[in-house]
Formats: C-alpha cells, sequence, structure tokens
C-alpha cells in the first residue's frame, strides 16, 4: 500500500524536539507527514525528513527493459578536448 503524502507543508522541528520525540516522529512520518529539521538559535534549516515510498522504490530497482537499452560503440573512446579539462586544467581544481 503507497503511503499518501499530506498536502499540508511540512512542520519545522528543532534538533532538540526530534531527538525527544524521536520515535514518534518516525511514527508520523511513516504516515505521510515531512518535517524540516532546525538547528540552533537562528533555526538554520538542514534537512528535510520524509517518507519512502517503499513501492515506488521497489518498483523503480531492476527494472531496466535492455530491449530498449543503447550504448554506443563509441562509448568509452577517449576525446583529446574532455581529456585537456580534466587533465590539463588551468582552473586549479
Amino acid at each position: 500500500m503507497q503511503t499518501q503524502l499530506k498536502q499540508n507543508s511540512p512542520e519545522h522541528i528543532q534538533a532538540g524536539k526530534l531527538k525527544a520525540n524521536f520515535s514518534s516522529i518516525l511514527s508520523r512520518v511513516e504516515k505521510g507527514e515531512e518535517f524540516i529539521m532546525e538547528y540552533g538559535k537562528n533555526h538554520k534549516q538542514v534537512a528535510r525528513l520524509i517518507p519512502i515510498e517503499t513501492k515506488n522504490l521497489e518498483s523503480q530497482l531492476g527494472t531496466l527493459n535492455y530491449k530498449d537499452f543503447y550504448i554506443a560503440d563509441n562509448f568509452d573512446d577517449e576525446d583529446d578536448e574532455i581529456n585537456n579539462i580534466f587533465y590539463n586544467s588551468d582552473l586549479g581544481i
């Protein structure tokens, strides 16, 4: 059964409250709620906690249809321009 996400905007939650109520927050996420995690005095937004849609994830993994998949014969050929960018770049990277 696919989880139905609520249409409401995510609830903002401070790190301390998340830590104190972790199990109940995870239970709410499992039911479809989303949370924005905040940290510090300025309530800096650092992460989003969302449910995993396991039905969609399972149906996507390993479903590549190789009949419709094509890799060009020259896929792994070297290209001087690209090699120059990566190996001789003056960008200082």
